[in-house]
């Protein structure tokens, strides 16, 4: 940021004593997978990564790897990412509610 005069510090701060500047900016919407199934895919890859560097035996990943395929059958089943999709919206709504609506998207 460029250093600013005298006058210009006292119109800025003018300013504020009306009305604070506020910038509008664009982000982008970060999608997060925060189902069991999401975390599962994460961490297996971690080990993974664990296992290439030496830090975990193939057959300990082996071990693994069928116990959370076994357990993603089950999430899949359920459709485990749909039960966290809801529980984020109805929080969601439990927030907007809390504050009247004060929370804009």
């Amino acid at each position: 940021m460029a250093p600013i005069n005298q006058t210009e510090f006292e119109a800025l701060w003018e300013g504020t004593k009306n009305q604070p500047r506020f910038r509008k900016v664009d982000i982008p919407t970060i999608q997060t997978d925060l189902s069991l199934t999401g975390l599962l895919d994460q961490y297996l890859a971690m080990v993974s990564r664990q296992r290439e560097w030496g830090k975990i035996s193939q057959s300990d990943f082996n071990d693994l790897n069928n116990a959370v395929s076994a357990l993603k059958v089950v999430l899949t089943r359920i459709n485990d990412r749909a039960l966290v999709a809801d529980a984020q919206a109805q929080n969601a709504a439990a927030i907007l509610q809390k504050f009247g609506g004060r929370i804009t998207g």
